[in-house]
């Protein structure tokens, strides 16, 4: 087993000179992100050395801040999660959002006592994270006119579980599993704009739904929160719906 771990240390130092030896090909040319590039390893460059030797890392830790800062930052915390649907209120996203997680993981519970599938499979992290993010991109889509959410057209030009993907993966750079970006990209199913007009998700969609139990378990969620807020949607536009208090930045 000791081998074995040098080996995989070689290979990842192997791999890093490697990356070295780009990095300083494509800086000749005088390309500025393999410039930026260069410079973020030249002040890290104790860090990642480091990486190599000792397996604890901060990095969790980091991509945490920055979805934490990014949602912040974008009113995550004010939006409804409709204009006329379900939770159609002020904060109504976040609301939507920690129901689908409280409802995933008291599911995940239950399944993973009835042996539906191994916590490998389905990692309790995994059911937070995608239950949570799964709707992420909808705080850039709504914004309020003074007597009601109006949606912007523009930002639903592609399915909003596809949106919050490209969102989480390269606006924030927060890393997620195949099995998370499956889940979050397809949750909606059927519901989803591009699942009805483009046959090729269409088809992976089904495809996925059909082996993936993360894919299941975030879908089935989101679809019990949405029943449940629509039976009482009236009742909780009411009671929640504030207006004067919305925030802007």
């Amino acid at each position: 087993s000791s081998s074995i771990k040098h080996l995989l240390v070689l290979r990842k130092v192997l791999c890093f000179v490697h990356t070295l030896r780009l990095v300083s090909k494509f800086h000749s040319k005088n390309i500025q992100r393999m410039k930026q590039a260069l410079k973020t390893y030249k002040t890290m460059e104790k860090y990642i050395i480091n990486s190599f030797d000792y397996e604890y890392s901060n990095g969790i830790v980091e991509g945490i801040n920055n979805v934490v800062s990014w949602i912040q930052d974008n009113n995550f915390y004010y939006m409804p999660a409709s204009n006329d649907n379900h939770n159609s209120f002020r904060g109504g996203l976040l609301s939507h959002s920690l129901n689908v997680a409280h409802i995933a993981l008291k599911a995940w519970e239950s399944d993973i006592k009835k042996n539906k599938y191994t916590i490998d499979e389905v990692p309790h992290d995994s059911a937070v994270i995608a239950s949570l993010l799964h709707d992420i991109c909808k705080c850039l889509v709504y914004s309020y006119n003074g007597k009601r959410w109006i949606k912007d057209s523009k930002q639903y030009e592609r399915g909003h579980g596809t949106r919050s993907v490209e969102i989480i993966t390269n606006e924030i750079g927060f890393h997620l599993t195949p099995q998370e970006v499956i889940a979050i990209k397809y949750h909606d199913k059927s519901i989803d704009i591009d699942y009805k007009r483009d046959e090729d998700f269409k088809a992976k969609c089904d495809e996925f739904y059909a082996v993936e139990p993360l894919l299941k378990l975030v879908h089935r969620a989101d679809r019990d929160s949405y029943s449940l807020f629509s039976v009482h949607h009236k009742y909780k536009r009411h009671r929640y719906f504030f207006p004067s208090a919305m925030h802007t930045r």
